[in-house]
């Protein structure tokens, strides 16, 4: 069993995974046994398994992705030029209502601002279901 800080860590590359497979460039979409890989891991995860029971599969993938040139792998460290996460805009005078999108399943750490104007939230590409809206308290 792991550690706490080892969830976190799950969480974390499953979060990326979702982020990468979003995108149309990459190893993802080309390479037939990252692929592989990256199916037992989103079956897992929509069959419901713990992060615990899919650490050791994130890790390999993660090291995969390393061997295959993406040189941050599954790692957490994204910025908004490579397509990953987005600060938050919108933080003005007063108390405003705060509304992200997290993941369906509370499975992953991925976070996304929630665009009033957007027709529809992102999907989440690991679990495909639309990201939920979560209402943050100041």
């Amino acid at each position: 069993m792991g550690s706490p800080d080892d969830d976190r860590h799950a969480a974390a590359r499953l979060a990326q995974l979702c982020a990468h497979l979003a995108e149309d460039d990459g190893p993802l979409p080309v390479d037939p046994a990252l692929r592989a890989q990256v199916q037992s891991i989103v079956s897992k995860a929509r069959a419901g398994l713990d992060l615990a029971e899919m650490r050791a599969d994130l890790d390999a993938l993660h090291a995969a992705l390393r061997g295959a040139g993406v040189a941050a792998g599954l790692g957490i460290h994204r910025d908004a030029t490579s397509g990953g996460y987005r600060p938050l805009t919108g933080l003005g005078d007063g108390r405003p209502i705060l509304q992200v999108l997290a993941c369906p399943m509370e499975l992953c750490t991925r976070v996304e601002p929630a665009e009033a104007d957007a027709c529809r939230d992102p999907m989440c590409q690991v679990l495909d279901q639309q990201m939920r809206r979560v209402r943050i308290e100041p």
